[in-house]
């Protein structure tokens, strides 16, 4: 075995099959949108896939999902490159207790996790947990993020 077959060996260990395609829906919303959030799961186990245009640092996104409630078990990023369209992928698997709640708000929560990627204007806190929790939306969030500051300058 040379070396360039153990290069393979380990690679086919880290990314799969569903790593390196890119299907039609995400790439045209990429396309318009610059950044598109993608939970998937398979018998239980959830993994996010961060797709962009523009490379996305780990320390923007880590911070994000813990704010949301996510306990990370790993990361790969990597580059793919479709219609000469180089996109970034960040995908991230969590340790979940019950992955009937990420079905629940799994739209709430791919809308949330894209929004604060692209707007540097939303601050991340823990109020994002309830994104993940109680299927709140951005709207609800700003909401609640309005009431507790206010409460905190009237106090």
């Amino acid at each position: 075995m040379n070396k360039y077959d153990e290069l393979d060996v380990i690679c086919s260990q880290i990314l799969n099959e569903s790593d390196l395609i890119i299907d039609d829906e995400i790439y045209e919303r990429l396309i318009k949108e610059k950044v598109v959030s993608s939970i998937s799961s398979k018998n239980d186990f959830k993994s996010l896939k961060i797709f962009s245009l523009d490379q996305i640092y780990l320390s923007a996104i880590s911070p994000l999902l813990h704010d949301i409630g996510f306990e990370i078990i790993d990361e790969l990023s990597y580059k793919l490159k479709r219609k000469n369209t180089l996109i970034y992928i960040a995908r991230f698997n969590f340790n979940l207790e019950n992955s009937n709640i990420v079905k629940k708000s799994q739209i709430n929560i791919e809308n949330i996790i894209t929004n604060s990627l692209l707007d540097e204007s939303i601050v991340n806190s823990k109020v994002f947990s309830l994104v993940y929790k109680e299927n709140f939306s951005m709207q609800k969030i700003k909401l609640i993020r309005a009431l507790i500051e206010y409460l905190s300058q009237a106090l």
